[in-house]
């Protein structure tokens, strides 16, 4: 597949600045395009969320499981209902209270319709990948159907250029992103052209 010439990188900035200098460690997490993540991930559904529950796991975090009425399948087995699991949330544990927020995790909300990325990771159905949740919604202008990656908006962004100073990106500061918006027929086309391929 050709990549895109520009792709968002999101830098969550994990530690402080070095002396005087504008210089920061941080890492960075690639959001992906919706058909880059749809080729790795093992099934994919628009549904709308039906409820969510999350409590504490094996690894002592927190994991939320979020149950979708099925309106199409794109890919992997057919189903009516289906439960994916992500990273995070709140939940009350022998009577006190927890949260945990993982930055760039996909966020839901019971009602509204998404589509969604999957990867099995020991068969366990897991929104994995970074951006891997579209919301549908009505362009306010146009009156149609369009995909939106919600993004937080509390980290920095770069942009890449090949010229780039600063390891191939270069920081946008004065622009904060929160959210992506996709064609709703064509992302989907292309989407599903990817599963006809041989």
């Amino acid at each position: 597949m050709k990549r895109r010439p520009q792709r968002w990188m999101l830098l969550i900035l994990t530690s402080s600045c070095i002396f005087s200098s504008s210089y920061c460690f941080s890492s960075v997490f690639l959001y992906e395009h919706p058909e880059e993540l749809a080729e790795k991930s093992d099934a994919i559904y628009i549904g709308q969320v039906r409820s969510m529950y999350s409590s504490i796991n094996e690894d002592h975090g927190i994991s939320t499981y979020v149950k979708f009425k099925v309106l199409q399948t794109v890919k992997g087995p057919e189903q009516s209902e289906q439960i994916a699991i992500v990273h995070g949330g709140e939940t009350t544990f022998q009577g006190k209270h927890f949260r945990q927020k993982i930055h760039g995790a996909a966020e839901f909300h019971q009602g509204e319709t998404v589509m969604v990325m999957i990867k099995y990771v020991k068969q366990r159905p897991i929104i994995q990948y970074f951006g891997a949740k579209l919301l549908l919604r009505e362009n306010a202008q146009s009156g149609g159907k369009e995909w939106v990656r919600q993004i937080p908006s509390n980290v920095e962004f770069a942009q890449e250029h090949g010229d780039s100073e600063h390891a191939g990106f270069h920081i946008e500061k004065s622009a904060y992103m929160k959210e992506e918006v996709f064609d709703y027929q064509q992302t989907l086309h292309n989407i599903q052209a990817q599963e006809k391929r041989p």
